[in-house]
């Protein structure tokens, strides 16, 4: 077990940096961003291979290649396990890419105007002292765990490490990670991107020595906080919501109640069969760091009343019902663990808030409009404004994806493209659009699609378009498509055969199709069912086979025990 892998299984206290970060990054490897040099926006760089790669954009000083997005997207797609996702979520997942090695590059940026040396001897000498705090908190840990004893000796605790993370010597560990850094840094085509890797980690490190964690702060994670809330949302009154947070909070001081505020004033809906008033929110001391409210209601006393307080949907004004200590029974053992998961949450809001505030004041260069579209369609995910506003902003993006997937530019139309589909698709989701309005929409959107991806289920998608808009020709010809191109034999395929199935019977009840293109869908499914007996044939035969072979070896096996009875015993001289 590696050194990374026992922090995270044995201890799992989020403290580690260096040891579980930089090691990590170390092992993983792989091109994050192929320069960290400042220079202007250029259309190509040079990869390793000597070929070029289509730079998507510049920020924070790095250039960001198709490359090192599709090794994101690859990453990312791994939670699914590698499973072709439909097109409209391939997209979201490469929008979560992008804006990713975005917040990366910001992070590097920040990091070098905060004074953290990126050159290799700073880069070791961080390794080395993080190393020293490092073995200080696992003999900690293990100290806690009962593996060792308090002011053991250096020996002792290399054989409790070694017992814990089945028989890896940490002194050897630590050895060739450092060589695998310093041998990195030395390589020309591995340093930009190793230090891209490592400028969090070291970032961190920079940050920590400003964040003192108190006995209070400890006192405070392991309190759980009842409190009340009125909500404003920026939706409601678009530009007010701060306004009417002001003006609730004078009122509540000159004496209304809380309870009648929440009702009165409040957009957050009642539970059923509730008031307004009767809904409480629990935060435990750990949430605290998560958010600007939750922040606002640990400083407050039992009875008190916040000032406005900024949130990701507009304001809201928060009232302290309760505070409890919920200490764990081995509480003094655990203090260092709880002051170490502080500093670490504090360290996240920190850096998140630092690279919130740089993305406001910097904005990507995009050399590819495609992307560019892409990265504002991720972003109206996040947008709390009014939905009027964002559908305003979605339809701007939309354009742009339209005009890029029309282009003959190979780089970025398939990506404009999918960007196009998807959002159109999240159009006719909006109830205050008519069909008639967004069928021609989704028709081009998805004809887009099928000139990136030719699947069948796109040509099943744009079947029923025509059967909404009584296109019956166009109709017929995408089922003939769906059904000429299903030849996988898999679950997926056999749904997609009972889809097609299931839709001819429907078109011929409409009378769309011609009984000439019914006849031409039939033929291909029964080019589908006829390849699948022969599909299912083999594979009954090859479980048959197996079944065979694994029954005569399970009488084999008998055979020879039986025959081991059988023999007569070794008598003793």
């Amino acid at each position: 077990m590696s050194i990374s892998k026992f922090r995270e299984n044995i201890i799992n206290s989020g403290c580690g940096k260096v040891i579980a970060i930089v090691v990590g990054a170390v092992v993983l490897g792989g091109v994050v961003f192929t320069s960290c040099s400042r220079q202007q926006v250029a259309s190509t760089v040079i990869g390793k291979d000597g070929k070029e790669i289509a730079v998507i954009a510049e920020f924070g000083g790095q250039k960001l290649t198709v490359a090192d997005l599709a090794e994101k997207s690859k990453e990312i797609g791994q939670q699914f396990g590698g499973a072709e996702l439909p097109s409209e979520f391939q997209i979201m997942m490469d929008g979560q890419a992008l804006s990713q090695l975005l917040d990366q590059a910001a992070i590097t940026e920040i990091a070098r105007q905060e004074g953290v040396a990126l050159d290799d001897e700073s880069v070791l000498k961080s390794f080395d002292t993080e190393i020293v705090n490092e073995k200080k908190r696992i003999r900690e840990q293990l100290v806690t765990m009962g593996k060792l004893k308090d002011g053991a000796t250096e020996d002792d605790f290399k054989k409790a490490f070694k017992e814990v993370s089945q028989g890896q010597d940490l002194d050897e560990q630590i050895t060739q990670a450092r060589k695998t850094l310093a041998d990195q840094l030395k390589d020309t085509e591995k340093r930009a991107s190793l230090l891209a890797k490592l400028a969090p980690t070291l970032l961190q490190i920079k940050l920590r020595r400003s964040i003192s964690v108190t006995d209070q702060d400890v006192t405070t994670y392991v309190t759980e906080f009842t409190a009340k809330r009125i909500v404003f949302l920026d939706s409601k009154e678009p530009g007010k919501a701060e306004e009417r947070a002001k003006k609730v909070v004078a009122e509540v001081r000159g004496g209304l109640s809380f309870d009648d505020a929440i009702n009165k004033y409040s957009d957050e809906p009642a539970e059923a069969n509730k008031k307004k008033s009767d809904r409480t929110v629990l935060v435990s001391g750990a949430q605290i760091d998560f958010s600007a409210e939750n922040k606002a209601v640990a400083k407050l006393k039992v009875g008190d009343v916040s000032e406005p307080v900024k949130t990701f949907e507009g304001y809201s004004i928060v009232k302290l019902i309760s505070s409890t200590p919920k200490p764990p029974k081995d509480f003094d053992k655990q203090k260092e663990q709880i002051k170490a998961e502080i500093e670490r949450g504090r360290l996240t809001s920190i850096i998140r808030e630092k690279v919130e505030a740089f993305k406001k004041s910097n904005k990507p260069r995009f050399n590819l409009k495609g992307f560019e579209a892409l990265y504002d369609f991720t972003m109206l995910a996040t947008d709390s404004s009014d939905p009027k506003v964002v559908q305003t902003k979605r339809d701007d993006v939309l354009k742009r994806a339209l005009e890029v997937a029309k282009s003959k530019n190979n780089v970025d139309q398939g990506v404009g493209a999918m960007v196009y589909y998807a959002g159109t698709k999240q159009k006719a989701n909006n109830p205050e659009i008519s069909r008639a309005t967004i069928l021609p929409e989704l028709e081009l959107s998805t004809k887009l699609m099928t000139e990136v991806k030719d699947s069948p289920e796109l040509h099943l998608d744009l079947a029923d378009i025509y059967r909404e808009m009584k296109k019956g020709t166009e109709a017929g010809e995408q089922l003939l498509a769906a059904a000429r191109l299903n030849t996988k034999h898999d679950p997926s395929g056999q749904a997609l055969f009972q889809a097609i199935a299931t839709k001819i019977g429907d078109f011929k009840k409409d009378k769309l199709i011609t009984d000439e293109v019914a006849a031409a869908v039939d033929k291909e499914q029964n080019r589908w069912r006829e390849e699948n007996k022969k599909i299912e044939a083999e594979r009954a035969k090859a479980e048959a086979e197996e079944k065979k072979a694994r029954e005569a070896a399970e009488k084999q096996q008998k055979d020879y025990e039986a025959a081991q009875k059988k023999k007569p015993a070794v008598k003793k001289e």
